[in-house]
Formats: C-alpha cells, sequence, structure tokens
C-alpha cells in the first residue's frame, strides 16, 4: 500500500505535527504498539480525486476515527474520538499504485481522560 520511503505525517486540530514517519516499518511498529489492546474504528469518506499525471493522483478523504484503550493502561487515555482529512499523494510504479506521501490533518480531536479513583 505504501511506496518504499512514503512521508506520513499526522497532526492535531491546530496543525501541530504530533507524529512523522519515512519508513513504512516505523510507522506501523508505532501504530501497533499504540493500538494494542484497544478497541477501534476508522472510517474515511467522500475521496476528491485528482489526476496530477500519468503517474501521480491525490487523493483528499474525510475521516472520523474513534479509539477506547484497555482500562488498566494507565500511559493513553480512556478513549479518543477524532475527525479531519487525509491529504495524500499517490504514485504509479511497477503497474502498481502506491502512497508516497500521506498527511492526516485533524479538525477536532476530543480526548477523554482516564477517571481517576481515590
Amino acid at each position: 500500500m505504501f511506496s518504499t520511503e512514503p512521508e506520513a505525517r499526522f497532526m492535531d486540530p491546530e496543525g501541530s505535527t504530533v507524529a512523522a514517519f519515512n519508513s513504512v516499518g516505523d510507522f506501523v511498529a508505532a501504530t501497533a504498539r499504540y493500538l494494542e489492546g484497544a478497541r477501534t474504528i476508522h472510517q474515511v469518506h467522500n475521496a476528491e480525486l485528482e489526476r496530477v499525471s500519468a503517474h501521480q493522483v491525490t487523493a483528499i478523504w474525510s475521516m472520523e476515527d474513534y479509539l477506547v484503550f484497555p482500562e488498566d493502561d494507565e500511559t493513553r487515555p480512556a478513549s479518543m474520538h477524532g475527525y479531519g482529512h487525509y491529504h495524500e499523494t499517490w504514485e504509479l510504479a511497477d503497474g502498481q499504485w502506491r502512497i508516497a506521501k500521506l498527511a492526516l490533518r485533524r479538525t477536532i480531536l476530543e480526548i477523554k481522560p482516564k477517571e481517576r479513583v481515590q
């Protein structure tokens, strides 16, 4: 799905970069660690595609995700619910379309902290 050295960047609603990757391996490893044990849903809708050339397409997708983390994990919040847009550049190489650039620009991100029992 990704090119060998994709550029991936994830931003909060204020536009600050919260994570960036230039390696598929690093992206997959970080995502697997963060989502371990979580229940998630991730949806993309309403693709806007633009053909830049015979070998390049840009895409914008609206997205929504909802993550619920394990109760006994104090390193992550109780849940996260977000909206935003993926901005992607796809490139054709060796007969395969692959993501060369991906940026998630969140418009809303609601983080629910864990309730502390005292």
